[in-house]
This record gives structure tokens, C-alpha cells and sequence, in this order.
């Protein structure tokens, strides 16, 4: 490999590092402790204690639950019925922008 190409490479990466930083610092890491949290039995009061390993039973509990069951439906159906009225309004605003009409 030429000189030029490893310096080429070298700022390639180091380019790329901020961003890799960030995705780290603010996604990946949060996901994995939040996947490590959700098997233990945590109060959002005390910090430091990560709390008895219970396993499961949190999931178990939330998918129980009638109101947490409501509420997911009722986000997909927001989500669903708001992207697709969405989509066809800037559809139709995109149709009527691309004829020629008065004014």
C-alpha cells in the first residue's frame, strides 16, 4: 500500500470517528443497558443499586397489563393512519403543484 493511500485511509477514519462516537455514546450503548436493565428489578430512585436479576418477569408483567396492550395498539394505529394520510396529502399537493393551472 502507497504512502498516499494509507494517509488517505488514516483521514478516512479519523473522518469518521466523531460520528462513530456518537452513534455509540447515544445509541448503541443506551440500547444495551436498557436490554440489561429490563431484566432486573431496578427503582428509578435509587441510581447506583442495578438491582436483583428477576429475569422475565418484567415482560411478562407489561404484556399482562390491559392498559399497556391499549396503548400499543393505539400507537400503531395512530402511526399507521397518520403516515398514510400523510403520504396521500403530499401526494395530492405534489399532483396539483405539478399542473399548470391559473395563478
Amino acid at each position: 500500500m502507497s504512502k498516499n493511500k494509507k494517509r488517505e485511509t488514516l483521514n478516512f477514519y479519523l473522518y469518521l470517528l466523531p460520528w462513530l462516537i456518537g452513534y455509540s455514546l447515544f445509541t448503541i450503548v443506551p440500547m444495551f443497558s436498557s436490554l440489561y436493565y429490563s431484566f432486573r428489578n431496578v427503582s428509578i430512585l435509587d441510581l447506583y443499586d442495578s438491582g436483583k436479576f428477576i429475569g422475565i418477569s418484567n415482560y411478562k408483567a407489561i404484556f399482562s397489563d390491559d392498559l399497556f396492550l391499549a396503548s400499543i395498539s393505539n400507537t400503531f394505529k395512530y402511526a399507521f393512519i397518520r403516515t398514510f394520510l400523510t403520504l396521500a396529502l403530499a401526494l395530492l399537493l405534489a399532483m396539483l403543484l405539478n399542473r399548470k393551472f391559473f395563478g
